[in-house]
C-alpha cells in the first residue's frame, strides 16, 4: 500500500457543490490522513470528513520540493509505481473546466513551486476525483494500458433530457466510477 500524500491544490476563487462531491469521492479512494486539500481559506465540514484542510497553498507548507510530483497533463512521462519510491507528495490541481488541456495546471500549480517534477496521467481528460483514482492505481503498480475507461459518460436527467460529461471515468467491476451523489446533483440542477 502506498503511503504518499495526495494534495488537491484548490486553484479557483470559489468552491462549488460538485467540487465537494468530488472530494467526498476521493475520500473513498484515499485514507483521510493522506488526502490534503490546500489553498482552502475556509473548509466545509464535508471536506474535513474525507481529508485534511490547509488554508495555505501547498507551496507554503514547507514541503521538500524534491519530494513533490505535480500531476500535469503537459508532462512527457506518465506516472508509475517507481514514482511512489521517489516522491512523498503528489499534487493535483483542483481546476474547473470542461475544456481539453490548455496549460492551466502549469500556470496555476506547477509554476508556483521551483524544483518539482511533473508527471501525467495519460491522454484522457479526467475529473479530479478520477485523477486521484488513476494516480493511486498507477502508484500501486497497475499499467496505464490496463486501466479501462468510459469516455463521455451520458447521465439521464429525466425522460427527455440527458447530459454528457466530457471526462473519462475508470471502469471497475463493469461500472464507471462516478459518484452517485454527483449523478443526483446533476439531476437536481435547474440549468446546464
Amino acid at each position: 500500500m502506498i503511503q504518499s500524500i495526495f494534495i488537491i491544490e484548490h486553484a479557483e476563487p470559489e468552491l462549488f457543490d460538485w467540487n465537494i462531491i468530488e472530494c467526498e469521492q476521493m475520500g473513498k479512494y484515499i485514507q483521510k490522513e493522506r488526502l490534503w486539500y490546500t489553498n482552502m481559506p475556509s473548509c466545509p465540514a464535508q471536506l474535513t470528513d474525507s481529508g485534511i484542510c490547509h488554508a495555505k497553498p501547498f507551496t507554503q507548507l514547507n514541503l521538500d520540493a524534491r519530494k513533490i510530483c505535480v500531476l500535469d497533463p503537459t508532462a512527457k512521462q506518465i506516472l508509475s509505481s517507481d514514482d511512489a519510491k521517489q516522491f512523498d507528495y503528489f499534487v493535483f490541481g483542483g481546476i474547473l473546466g470542461d475544456k481539453e488541456f490548455d496549460g492551466r495546471t502549469g500556470r496555476l500549480v506547477t509554476s508556483k513551486q521551483n524544483g518539482v517534477v511533473i508527471r501525467n496521467l495519460g491522454p484522457k481528460h479526467l475529473a479530479t476525483d478520477t485523477a486521484v483514482l488513476v494516480a493511486k492505481l498507477l502508484l500501486e503498480g497497475k499499467k496505464y494500458e490496463d486501466i479501462r475507461f468510459a469516455v463521455e459518460v451520458e447521465i439521464e436527467i429525466n425522460e427527455n433530457e440527458s447530459v454528457t460529461l466530457p471526462f473519462a471515468y475508470v471502469i471497475m467491476d463493469g461500472k464507471a466510477m462516478i459518484s452517485e451523489k454527483l449523478v443526483e446533483h446533476l439531476r437536481e440542477r435547474e440549468e446546464f
